[in-house]
Formats: C-alpha cells, structure tokens, sequence
C-alpha cells in the first residue's frame, strides 16, 4: 500500500544530488553486492551472509535516521533519495534472499 503522502518514483539520469556521506556509502555497498556474495559465497558460513546483511542494516537504519527522504521543499531531491530507498529495498531483499528468508513488503 503506498502512502499518498509520498511522491511517486521517477527514474532519472543522474543521482548527483545524492551526496551525503551515508547515501554515497550505500551506493558504494550496493555496487560491491555482487561481488561481496561472491566473496561469501567461498566461505563455509552462512556467517558471512549475515555479517552482509546486517552491515547493510545498520547503514540503511542510520542513513533513515540522518536523511529527510521526502522534502516537499526539494522534489528532486526527494525524488533521488526515494531512488536510493528503492535500490537499497531490492538489494536488501536479494540479500535475504539468498539466505531463503522473504522480504516483507513494508515495514
């Protein structure tokens, strides 16, 4: 169920208003996923899994606790950020994904 209060999504070119030192760490987290599962993957331990996603926890949790996502101020900023959200849910979900455990579609 979306929240009326909140814009919907456009795609956009350029994230460049993304620039705070925690929205540039979780664009840096999600672009390694990839490999860091890879890198998870030889090891023995679902550990290492876990150790992924709840890295990946604390940094979203503190980014939402810093950062105004919706700015009626700023709509392209907020239209950025809710971007971010957005990537930030699918990698999170692909993450525990990988751990055979379902994504809950809202918090």
């Amino acid at each position: 169920m979306r929240n009326p209060a909140i814009p919907e999504f456009h795609k956009v070119d350029s994230y460049d208003r993304l620039t705070d030192e925690k929205e540039l760490l979780l664009m840096k987290m999600m672009g390694e996923f990839t490999s860091t599962v890879a890198k998870a993957a030889k090891a023995p331990q679902a550990q290492s899994y876990l150790r992924i996603i709840s890295f990946r926890q604390v940094v979203s949790q503190s980014y939402y606790n810093v950062a105004r996502v919706n700015n009626p101020d700023d709509p392209e900023l907020t239209n950025q950020r809710i971007g971010l959200v957005k990537a930030l849910q699918i990698t999170l979900s692909n993450a525990l994904n990988l751990l055979g455990v379902s994504a809950p579609e809202s918090m």
